[in-house]
């Protein structure tokens, strides 16, 4: 039986008495097996890849079928073919283990060594067929998880760069009114203004490194902003961070850049068209179920008028960038922590049936992110 040689063999037997009866007979059908282990109950069993298992169904302590369920919940999935055996008045027995999945029964007492052999010779090509298989399985599943992987940090990477984007516009138009500033000797406010510009620029990359910062880094960032836009619109506009009672800014932690490109559609398009009022933004963060959801409420002139104004001035087939990138992010997001539970909701405001601002709901799954 040199087929087969040098295979190792775990034999599941209350008795030693039929354990080496049962060895003796492999050993004379020239199965040169390079071990053959012996346990007596399925709370011995210790799995160690060999190429059967002979599992006797009439041990005590184990409770027959209930052995064979524990050897077939981890020997089958890796190739590895098993042999039940029992006595000769176990028809019930015998029909749960094939139930179970065994394919090679013997019934003590009437099988030959011949027939042992030809048991023996079919399982082992069995098994090989079934470790192949599993050996290709595996290789699939590995490769198949290493192009997950990097698809996974190809998006990881497209988020950062998102992360690290501010939109050129918003840059060209602080670059245009320090300039403005310098013209007019303002040379007090310039100073500030190009202190609170570096600042931003320093927070957008040391930010963009990480995927997660914490709320009071968030609020920092956003702060700079919105100073910094206050000063471009000459103080047109005020604005109010309120934190629900409890939230702990220094421990929550949120995706980074998701929530400056919807504040610059609010100042840009919604406050900065406003006439004869002061704008005035709220950013509000409040703890939902496991989620936390910013809010930005405006009073500005609503999404119908400000999409009438920029077509006006732009065309009617200008998508705004802001908006793209927001949409990409959220993707990205869900897609990164394999969930769909990010969201953006914008709700249009109305006073006596006027268009009164626009509210913004960025609902963050803090769940998904610890």
């Amino acid at each position: 039986m040199d087929e087969i040689e040098g295979l190792s063999v775990l034999i599941l037997e209350d008795s030693e008495g039929d354990f080496l009866i049962l060895k003796q007979m492999l050993i004379e059908n020239g199965f040169k097996a390079k071990n053959i282990r012996w346990v007596r109950s399925i709370a011995e069993l210790s799995y160690k890849q060999e190429a059967f298992v002979l599992c006797d169904l009439n041990v005590e302590d184990s409770q027959g079928i209930t052995t064979l369920q524990g050897v077939m919940k981890i020997v089958p999935k890796l190739g590895t073919s098993v042999i039940a055996f029992t006595g000769e008045d176990d028809e019930g027995i015998a029909q749960e283990a094939i139930h179970l999945g065994v394919q090679d029964y013997l019934i003590k007492g009437s099988f030959s060594k011949a027939f042992l052999r030809k048991t023996l010779v079919f399982a082992h090509e069995r098994t090989k067929l079934l470790q192949n298989l599993y050996y290709q399985e595996r290789k699939t599943r590995a490769a198949e998880h290493n192009l997950e992987e990097e698809a996974m940090r190809g998006k990881r990477f497209q988020l950062q760069l998102l992360s690290s984007q501010l939109n050129p516009h918003f840059i060209f138009n602080a670059m245009s009114s320090i300039q403005h500033s310098v013209l007019l000797n303002n040379v007090e406010d310039t100073l500030a203004f190009i202190s609170k510009f570096s600042s931003l620029m320093r927070q957008v990359l040391e930010n963009s490194r990480k995927e997660l910062i914490t709320w009071s880094d968030e609020e920092l960032f956003l702060t700079t902003y919105l100073d910094i836009e206050r000063f471009r619109f000459e103080n047109s506009f005020d604005y109010r961070f309120e934190i629900e009672d409890g939230l702990d800014d220094e421990s929550l932690q949120i995706p980074p850049m998701m929530i400056q490109p919807y504040l610059e559609n609010t100042v840009v398009h919604g406050i900065g068209n406003l006439k004869g009022r002061q704008g005035e933004i709220e950013i509000s963060l409040r703890h939902e179920d496991e989620h936390v959801v910013v809010t930005i409420i405006d009073n500005g002139v609503g999404r119908p008028k400000a999409i009438e104004l920029r077509s006006l001035r732009v065309g009617s087939e200008h998508v705004s960038r802001a908006m793209h990138i927001n949409e990409q992010r959220v993707s990205l997001l869900n897609d990164v922590y394999h969930t769909d539970l990010f969201k953006v909701e914008v709700t249009d405001l109305t006073k006596d049936g006027e268009a009164s601002g626009t509210r913004v709901d960025l609902i963050i799954p803090i769940s998904v992110l610890s």
